[in-house]
């Protein structure tokens, strides 16, 4: 893409960001790419933490700073730094916390997924017993909540996507309810698990392992 082209990938608008350059109308700047970029950051990485941006948004960023860079600095400049830099300060901690909240979502996964997975293990090596048709109805209840754990954390990095979709657009009182229903789902993912553990195991312990066939 010509240079020309990805500059006009850089917006400016007065009523956005305090007046500074985003990237297409977004509330993303371009300060925030660079800054990201200096931290050591990959463009892959940096587009895997935002997939709504495209890797032409972070050569627009570059060839822009270049832009800018390329003529006398204003004295009046340095008056945003302070400003600036309490921005960015929100940002890491904004996303810090979207770093955690996307570790503790893989956890919830995996956690529902290796239950669901182990009790269904179980059933299978008991199907071809003539405990069969008394086991399996034993253990619906607890794969049951291992499922809702699965659907409960599926939907809450659905509704992740749209917080941050909700921030960029603009939209930040409707991403904050957004955001609200994703911290519920995370925790309703990790009760599912909790539930569902404690129903298979008060199901072994009641289930005499003399009638289960190793």
């Amino acid at each position: 893409m010509r240079e020309p082209d990805l500059l006009a990938r850089i917006t400016v608008d007065p009523e956005q960001c305090g007046g500074r350059a985003c990237i297409r109308g977004m509330r993303l700047r371009v300060i925030d790419v660079l800054e990201l970029l200096a931290a050591g950051e990959t463009p892959e990485e940096i587009l895997e933490e935002f997939p709504y941006l495209e890797s032409d948004d972070i050569r627009a960023s570059l060839v822009y700073a270049a832009c800018k860079l390329d003529h006398g600095i204003n004295p009046q400049d340095f008056q945003v730094v302070a400003a600036t830099h309490e921005s960015n300060t929100i940002l890491e901690g904004t996303r810090l916390a979207a770093t955690a909240g996307r570790e503790a979502l893989r956890t919830a996964l995996l956690i529902n997924g290796g239950g669901a997975v182990a009790l269904l293990a179980f059933l299978g090596s008991q199907a071809a017993t003539s405990a069969a048709n008394t086991v399996a109805p034993l253990f619906a209840k607890p794969l049951l909540f291992f499922v809702l754990g699965l659907l409960c954390a599926g939907l809450c990095s659905t509704f992740i996507y749209f917080v941050q979709w909700a921030d960029v657009s603009g939209r930040q009182p409707f991403g904050r309810w957004l955001n609200y229903v994703a911290i519920i789902l995370g925790l309703a993912s990790f009760a599912c698990f909790a539930v569902g553990s404690w129903a298979a195991y008060s199901t072994f312990s009641e289930y005499p392992s003399t009638r289960l066939v190793p």
